[in-house]
């Protein structure tokens, strides 16, 4: 029985791999970031560092979530020839 909800499970992993575009470079990062947090020291991810982390990832996240708004917006070119 659990084997044959394992294959079933390999079947539809495979399927959304090979169907989205976007899943091709997703999986590998969700991966990545799932065997991170499973390798980090037990006291890495207490609440209080979590905090830590993201107040000082906040500020250069929202300078890049900017930039990406102007940039898919097609306001600015980034290629190396328009300058």
């Amino acid at each position: 029985m659990v084997s044959r909800e394992l294959n079933n499970m390999i079947v539809r992993f495979k399927h959304l791999y090979s169907s989205y575009e976007l899943s091709r470079a997703l999986i590998p990062l969700i991966l990545l970031l799932i065997a991170s947090i499973f390798m980090s020291p037990q006291y890495f991810l207490n609440p209080m560092n979590i905090k830590v982390v993201l107040m000082q990832i906040t500020p250069l996240a929202l300078i890049a979530t900017g930039e990406m708004l102007i940039i898919l917006m097609g306001s600015i070119d980034l290629s190396p020839g328009s300058t």
